[in-house]
């Protein structure tokens, strides 16, 4: 199921220039393993995924994060890939983290990657559940993500984080000299 897009992967990845992904919600690693990368970060929450990863394979760099939680430990890279996620989180947590993860600074490329069949009547989940997701329909429809194409079930979208700047916030007590 994940051909199509290690296949795309490997046109982007040259033409784009980039050198390094972290895969955010890597599972079991076996994408993971094939994204056509210099260097690659596998983050999971799950630690006996982590450990057995980082056990049978070094070509990899393997962390346990929450990627929510621990957002501000996420590794940098080029590009950060969010594959078969989304369609996990209930949409508050999917707008907080979108929000936050557009103007971080960590990645100059979001790859989302998601189930589409997304129920108009506006469903959503708990977290650890599931419902697809669709970019024309709330939530991911508020961020204006690029479609980069759709195969089988799912679409593979994309933010440009490049464009945006971090907004620092000063305390009235901050701008006094």
């Amino acid at each position: 199921e994940a051909r199509p897009l290690l296949d795309l992967l490997r046109f982007l990845v040259p033409v784009a220039g980039w050198r390094d992904v972290v895969d955010l919600g890597c599972g079991d690693g076996r994408v993971t393993r094939d994204l056509p990368f210099s260097r690659v970060i596998g983050v999971d929450v799950h630690r006996p995924h982590i450990d057995r990863l980082a056990e049978a394979d070094r070509s990899v760099y393997w962390k346990c994060l929450d990627i929510s939680r621990d957002r501000e430990s996420l590794p940098e890279a080029d590009v950060c890939l969010v594959k078969d996620v989304l369609h996990h989180w209930p949409s508050a947590l999917i707008r907080d983290w979108l929000t936050w993860a557009r103007t971080c600074g960590k990645w100059k490329w979001i790859l989302f990657v998601s189930d589409v069949h997304q129920s108009a009547d506006g469903t959503d989940c708990i977290l650890g559940g599931y419902r697809a997701v669709h970019p024309d329909l709330m939530p991911l429809k508020e961020f204006a993500l690029i479609k980069v194409t759709e195969y089988l079930h799912k679409a593979v979208l994309a933010m440009d984080c490049k464009q945006t700047t971090r907004v620092v916030e000063y305390s009235p007590a901050d701008l006094i000299v």
